[in-house]
C-alpha cells in the first residue's frame, strides 16, 4: 500500500486510485526474484536464464541431466553443475524432484514466470 501512496503522491493525486494499486503489486510482485538474481554469481545466473528458456522451449518436465548436455559448453563437472542447480534451490527460485531415474537425476521446475526470469537475468 505505501508503493501506492508513493505512487500516487508522483503522479500529483490526494487521492490512490485502482491504477496506483495495480501498478505497485507488479512492481512487488517480482521482488523476492529481483533480490535473488542480484545475489547470484554471472555463471548461477546464467544456468537460470537457461532453465528459464527451455521452460519456454519445453512442455515436457526439464532434467536436470538434460539442462547440464544443453549448458555442456561451460566446461563444468557435474558436481560443480548439480551444486548450482542446489543453490537455485536454496534460494527458492526453482524445485528440484528427485526422479527415480538413476544417479542425481532431478526434474527442476522453475518456481517463476520464465519470461520474467529471462527479463531480471538480463
Amino acid at each position: 500500500m505505501k508503493r501506492a501512496v508513493l505512487n500516487a503522491e508522483c503522479a500529483a493525486r490526494t487521492e490512490v486510485i485502482e491504477e496506483d494499486v495495480t501498478v505497485a503489486y507488479e512492481q512487488a510482485k517480482h521482488i523476492h526474484l529481483a533480490y535473488s538474481i542480484r545475489a547470484l554469481s554471472a555463471d548461477e545466473r546464467l544456468l537460470l536464464r537457461r532453465i528459464a528458456e527451455l521452460s519456454q522451449e519445453q512442455t515436457e518436465p526439464l532434467v536436470s541431466g538434460a539442462i547440464y548436455t544443453g549448458a555442456k559448453d561451460k566446461k563444468i563437472s557435474y558436481t560443480a553443475f548439480f551444486k548450482r542447480l542446489r543453490k537455485l534451490d536454496a534460494l527458492r527460485l526453482v524445485d528440484l524432484i528427485r526422479v527415480q531415474a538413476g544417479g542425481r537425476t532431478s526434474e527442476v521446475v522453475l518456481r517463476y514466470e520464465p519470461a520474467k526470469v529471462v527479463q531480471i537475468c538480463g
